[in-house]
Formats: structure tokens, C-alpha cells, sequence
């Protein structure tokens, strides 16, 4: 069953996620498994280079994929913190942690009285824990199933390791990591019923080849996919490349 071309796009990144599967009766486990199925890069002249991960699935129960407007919860954006009980939540509770909030003159004002929290300084730290809502900035999380497709850009040390590249902090704002969403595989999505395709996965960069971390580098990237009960599957690598011959 071929289903429609979705785009999802996150400041510089698009996100497009074109989708095949077909329904068998084969036992699966309702915990999604995944491998990988190919990469392809094409750069293009004054544009978006486009970056495109295949990788094929299976699932017991077949309940894959997230809608533009999931409503639930467990899909928000953000973990946000009791001031009270230090309990995580994935709505903004009145007695959130706020950190403090902007002045008329976008000035950060500190006015929490929790000496622990930790400064608000762009990227390292405010990036990564902190979100703002109508100018209050609030001490938060993000919600890994915010999404439902997780993509790490993995780069090759001197030692033969690899190190994940955190999107977040790459830049003097913060930035946006590749993680997303692709949408319903199956219209009757509470029905219970196996489910294997494959899912390609298509990202866009101005210009992979020349963004100063990746120059010169041996790179990999690790891919994992999560269902609607929050069941991650198991994580899968790419061959290693580098932008210049991939």
C-alpha cells in the first residue's frame, strides 16, 4: 500500500518521508524492528543538498506513525518539572519550574529562587533545558516521542570511535536536530494487525559538503523509530561515508 508524500520543516531542515508497506500475516513482535536499507546523496547548486535514508520495518501490531496533530500528552514537546515535587510532566502544570522570563528589551531576567538551576546561556545550556512560552522561560526537557524517528549524525574520531554531533548547540542559536515524524502507515490505526514496508526518510541541508563539522570527516549516522506506545525499536547504522564521495 503506497501512501502519500508528507513534509514536515524545521528552519533550515525539510523533512520528507515517502512510504510503502504491505499487510501479511507473519508473527511480529509489537515492539517495531527496523534495518537498514540504503543511502543516497544529492548534492545540488544553490540549494538543499537532499540526504535519503531507507530502511525497512516490521510491526505486530501495526501502530506506526504520528499525526501533524497529535493531541495526547505523551507527544508534546516538552517535560516540564514541579517546582514542589521535582516529578516530570508533559503539560505545563502551575507549579512548572520557571527560570524567568524577557524584558521589553528581549533581556533574559532571572527570577526563579532555585540557586541550582543552571544559567540561561545560549546554546549549551538553554538549548538543551530550557523552553519559552509568551516570553516566561520555563527549566524543561524535550519529549523524545514528540517524535517518532530518531536520526544521530555520528562522526569518526582519531581513535576509530564515532561521537554523536548534537544539533542543538551547533551554532550561536539554537539549532534543530533530524529527529521527526512520519505519519499514520494504516488508517485504522487502533486496529491491531502486523504490519512490514519500508520508510524513506529524506533530509535537507544547505550543503552538507561544506558545513565546517563534517569537512574532511568519516561519518555514520544511527537510526531508531519508536510506535504509539512508546515502544522503541532497535537501533540500526549506516555503511560509513563522507559528503565527498557518498
Amino acid at each position: 500500500m503506497i501512501r502519500s508524500i508528507v513534509n514536515n520543516t524545521f528552519l533550515t531542515i525539510s523533512l520528507l518521508v515517502l512510504l510503502s508497506s504491505c499487510f501479511r500475516d507473519p508473527e511480529f513482535s509489537d515492539t517495531p524492528r527496523i534495518a537498514f536499507g540504503g543511502l543516497q546523496f544529492f548534492p545540488i547548486e544553490d540549494g538543499a543538498d537532499s540526504l535519503l535514508l531507507t530502511i525497512n520495518f516490521e510491526d505486530g501490531d501495526g501502530n506506526l506513525g504520528l499525526g501533524r496533530n497529535e493531541t495526547d500528552p505523551k507527544f508534546n514537546a516538552f517535560c516540564f518539572f514541579d517546582s514542589i515535587t521535582g516529578a516530570k510532566s508533559l503539560t505545563r502544570i502551575p507549579t512548572a519550574i520557571k527560570f524567568g522570563e524577557f524584558n521589553e528589551a528581549n533581556e533574559v531576567v532571572r527570577t526563579t529562587t532555585i540557586d541550582t538551576l543552571p544559567d540561561y546561556i545560549i546554546p549549551d545550556i538553554a538549548c538543551l533545558r530550557y523552553t519559552t512560552i509568551e516570553k516566561e522561560i520555563f527549566y524543561a526537557i524535550k519529549n523524545k516521542f514528540n517524535n517518532n524517528i530518531f536520526v544521530d549524525f555520528m562522526i569518526k574520531q582519531d581513535d576509530g570511535t564515532f561521537n554523536k554531533f548534537i544539533w542543538e548547540t551547533s551554532s550561536d542559536a539554537c539549532g534543530t536536530s533530524f529527529d521527526g515524524r512520519f505519519p499514520l502507515l494504516k488508517e485504522e490505526i487502533d486496529r491491531a494487525s502486523p504490519l512490514e514496508g519500508s520508510l524513506t526518510y529524506k533530509m535537507l541541508f544547505r550543503d552538507y559538503r561544506i558545513f565546517t563539522p563534517f569537512v574532511g570527516k568519516t561519518l555514520k549516522l544511527r537510526v531508531s523509530i519508536s510506535d504509539r506506545n512508546l515502544n522503541v525499536s532497535n537501533s540500526v547504522e549506516t555503511m560509513e561515508f563522507d559528503f565527498e564521495t557518498l
